[in-house]
């Protein structure tokens, strides 16, 4: 389920018009279509207009990310599955699955950093495991992690997933 989708739900399942949802503290004249089109995808609304529409819904706004799927949460949580699954049985037949994802994540020419993150935890976790397979986390990936670390002014959770690898792969005197 989508963001608006989820909206829809938890409006719904609260016996809520649009109307009693409209976010109107900017925008006194606000009209439900705009909000209807909201919810069906066809329309964009501010930021703020999201959030006030949520303390409208008395939903907070963790709570409907959590309840709806991106394809970004999905892709992330199906790799923690199969990651964690492989961890605790190697050579099971979730093996594939994760060398399937990582051969996929390291032919990607541009990467976010949430996958390069995963890209580079499963060669962190797997590549003693799988040496055929997976090559370990090489010097110039480290560099890369550490000029895109630089680069950061605020580090989000997967910069201190990336942190936490490479910190483990230094020597002792850096």
């Amino acid at each position: 389920m989508q963001i608006n989708e989820s909206l829809r739900f938890f409006r719904k399942n609260n016996d809520q018009t649009l109307k009693d949802i409209l976010p109107t503290k900017n925008n006194p004249k606000q009209s439900p279509s705009k909000l209807s089109r909201f919810e069906l995808g066809t329309e964009r609304v501010s930021i703020r207009e999201f959030l006030e529409i949520l303390d409208n819904v008395s939903i907070a706004p963790e709570e409907i990310l959590k309840f709806s799927n991106t394809d970004a949460q999905t892709e992330q949580q199906q790799y923690i599955t199969l990651s964690t699954l492989c961890m605790k049985k190697p050579n099971s037949s979730k093996k594939n699955a994760l060398l399937k994802y990582y051969k996929h994540l390291d032919s990607k020419e541009k990467k976010t950093t949430r996958e390069l993150s995963n890209l580079l935890s499963i060669k962190f976790h797997f590549s003693k495991l799988w040496k055929k397979d997976i090559p370990p986390i090489s010097q110039a990936e480290i560099e890369q992690v550490n000029t895109h670390l630089l680069n950061r002014k605020y580090y989000t959770k997967y910069d201190y997933s990336l942190l936490l690898m490479i910190c483990t792969l230094l020597p002792e005197i850096q």
